[in-house]
């Protein structure tokens, strides 16, 4: 009986452990929100994606944002990772802008050849 207790008290603290614990990553392209750990254990997940999701696509973070996205950015609690969401989303990587060229149209030609300039005309005097 005292071993099952033990056990008892080892997973419900386990339990309270990880949801205390935050972290902002990625799931589906986009950066998420996350309560517990990263990670499983025996195929138990030991985190859960909060919802909604955020709309901050993660293609669009540097590299480095991206580097610390895949292991998970710590978050002291659901406000600190709402806070961490927003530096991401404020840091994003410029999305590329196509460069406008610039497009001529022809306009009328003049007419080919010499061309006349009036000079002095003569006139009574």
């Amino acid at each position: 009986m005292a071993v099952l207790t033990v056990l008892g008290a080892a997973g419900f603290g386990g339990y309270r452990f990880l949801q205390s614990q935050w972290y902002v990553g990625e799931q589906d392209g986009q950066v998420t929100v996350f309560r517990g750990v990263s990670g499983s254990i025996a195929g138990l997940e030991l985190h859960r994606a909060q919802e909604p999701p955020t709309g901050v696509p993660a293609a669009r973070l540097s590299e480095g944002d991206l580097d610390r996205l895949g292991s998970g950015i710590e978050a002291a609690d659901r406000a600190d990772a709402a806070r961490i969401v927003s530096v991401l989303a404020a840091q994003r990587a410029p999305v590329p802008t196509p460069v406008a060229t610039p497009t001529t149209r022809p306009g009328p030609t003049a007419p080919a050849g010499p061309t006349a300039t009036p000079g002095p005309t003569a006139g009574p005097r």
